[in-house]
C-alpha cells in the first residue's frame, strides 16, 4: 500500500492503526508492505468528533509486522507555517519533529529516507515558481527497494537524515555554501549543484509547498566541484563519466537529461552517455550492501498479498 501527501497520511494511518487488526482468512496480512510518501509524520485522526475538517496528528511510525519504507521530501522534513488570510494561520508540522531510527527487527522493519533538495510539489501551473528536482524518480526507486524487501527479504541500506540548524515542529535545515541542504538522501543535484533548490516557494499560501530553483552562476558552479571529488580525480563514479583533472567545468555537466534541468545559459557543456533519472535515484538508495534477514522467497515481483499455501 502506498500513497503521496494526503494519501501518504492515509497509508501511514492504516499501517499503524488498521494493519494489526486486518487479516485474510488464511491469517496473512492484507498488505505485504507500506510506502507512505511525503506525509510529514502526519496521521489522520480515527475519531473526528464534530469537526468537518479535523486537524491531522503527528506521530512517529510505530512498529508494523511488514516492511515499511517512509520517504519524505525536504519540504515535509522541515514543515512550514503560512497565513491563510483573515487572521488564520496554518502550521504544517515537519517530519523531523517525529523522526525515528531505522530498524531490522523482524517485528519492526523500517527505513526512513529524507530527500535533500526535493520539494513537496515540483511544478504547479498556477504558481510562478517551479523546481526540476526529480522527486518522482526517487519515489519509484524506493518502491523497487520495498518490493525487494518484501519479495526477497533484502533490506535497503540506511541513509543519513537531513541536518538541522533549528529543530522543532517547523525546522530549518543546515545548508552548504550553495544554499542546498546538508545530509539526507544525496544525489548529484545537491552534490554537484547547478542550482540552489528551495523547497518552499515565496508565493505564499499553499504555493509554499511548491519548490523553486535558482540557477547558480557558472563560476560558482565550477567552484562547487571539490578537488576531492572522484570526478575531478579522474576515478569516475557510478553515474558520471570520467574526466581528467582540471577539466571538470568544461567536460562534466550531470547525469540528468537536459530537458529536466535548468542551468545557466553560460554553461554549454554537453552530456556524455547520460543515465536515466531512475538509475541515479536507485544508486542513491542502493549504494551499499543491503542486508538479508531470512531465506529468499520467490514471489511475483509486486507488493501484494500472498496466496494461501505459498511459502
Amino acid at each position: 500500500m502506498a500513497g503521496y501527501s494526503q494519501s501518504g497520511v492515509d497509508t501511514a494511518t492504516y499501517a499503524m492503526a488498521i494493519h494489526p487488526l486486518s487479516f485474510l482468512p488464511n491469517g496473512m496480512p492484507v498488505f505485504d508492505g507500506y510506502l507512505p510518501n511525503a506525509h510529514s509524520g502526519s496521521i489522520a485522526p480515527l475519531q473526528s468528533g464534530d469537526s468537518v475538517l479535523p486537524a491531522l496528528e503527528s506521530a512517529a511510525m510505530t512498529p508494523v509486522a511488514v516492511p515499511v519504507v517512509d520517504v519524505e521530501t525536504q519540504t515535509d522534513v522541515e514543515g512550514l507555517t503560512f497565513d491563510l488570510g483573515g487572521g488564520v494561520t496554518y502550521q504544517y508540522v515537519g517530519g523531523a519533529h517525529v523522526r525515528r531510527p531505522d530498524s531490522d527487527d523482524p517485528a519492526d522493519r523500517f527505513r526512513l529516507y529524507e530527500i535533500a533538495g526535493a520539494p513537496h510539489v515540483g511544478v504547479d501551473p498556477e504558481c510562478p515558481s517551479s523546481s526540476s528536482f526529480p522527486t518522482d524518480a526517487f519515489l519509484r526507486a524506493a518502491a523497487v527497494r520495498l518490493i525487494r524487501w518484501v519479495e526477497d527479504d533484502v533490506a535497503p541500506p540506511s541513509r543519513a537524515r537531513i541536518e538541522l540548524e533549528l529543530a522543532g515542529e517547523v525546522s530549518t535545515p543546515s545548508v552548504d555554501e550553495f544554499g542546498n541542504a546538508i545530509g539526507g538522501l544525496r544525489s548529484t543535484f545537491v552534490d554537484l549543484p547547478l542550482s540552489t533548490y528551495k523547497v518552499h516557494a515565496e508565493s505564499g499560501g499553499m504555493f509554499m509547498l511548491t519548490g523553486d530553483e535558482i540557477p547558480l552562476a557558472h563560476e560558482l558552479w565550477c567552484s562547487g566541484i571539490r578537488p576531492s571529488s572522484p570526478i575531478c580525480s579522474g576515478s569516475g563514479s557510478p553515474w558520471m563519466p570520467r574526466s581528467p583533472p582540471g577539466t571538470c567545468c568544461r567536460s562534466i555537466e550531470t547525469s540528468f537529461s537536459p530537458r529536466r534541468r535548468r542551468r545557466p545559459e553560460s554553461h554549454s557543456a554537453k552530456v556524455e552517455s547520460p543515465r536515466p533519472l531512475e538509475r541515479e535515484a536507485f544508486l542513491a538508495i542502493s549504494a551499499g550492501p543491503g542486508t538479508r534477514s531470512g531465506p529468499r522467497r520467490r514471489r511475483s515481483g509486486v507488493v501484494r498479498t500472498p496466496r494461501s499455501g505459498r511459502p
